[in-house]
């Protein structure tokens, strides 16, 4: 899912480090208090941040995910419609709680 160009490896800190300096600010924490919507709003503005940029490749990769052989067709729309805020919620599935509370200070 997160591209490795060469000598530049997009990880999950890095990318984390980015969203606390650009998106996590303040004035977005008071607009949009859910961490998880932020994150989802912050994945869904970045360039080549993910390799899924057709509808079948995200559906494979929400069936890969769930370790099924297709998404059922009346959750595709769903899957499709929903995909960064499924990323983002896998990303802060893997931090601690200190992670997380540092990412929702004030």
């Amino acid at each position: 899912m997160l591209e490795n160009y060469g000598s530049y490896n997009t990880t999950i800190p890095k990318l984390l480090a980015s969203f606390d300096v650009e998106v996590n600010t303040p004035y977005e924490k008071q607009r949009t208090p859910n961490l998880q919507q932020r994150l989802a709003s912050f994945l869904s503005g970045l360039p080549d941040g993910f390799n899924l940029c057709y509808r079948y490749e995200i559906l494979d990769f929400v069936a890969q995910t769930h370790d099924i052989l297709k998404v059922p067709e009346d959750k595709e729309d769903i899957c499709v419609n929903n995909i960064y805020s499924f990323c983002a919620n896998m990303i802060l599935k893997t931090l601690t709680d200190t992670d997380i509370n540092h990412l929702n200070r004030k």
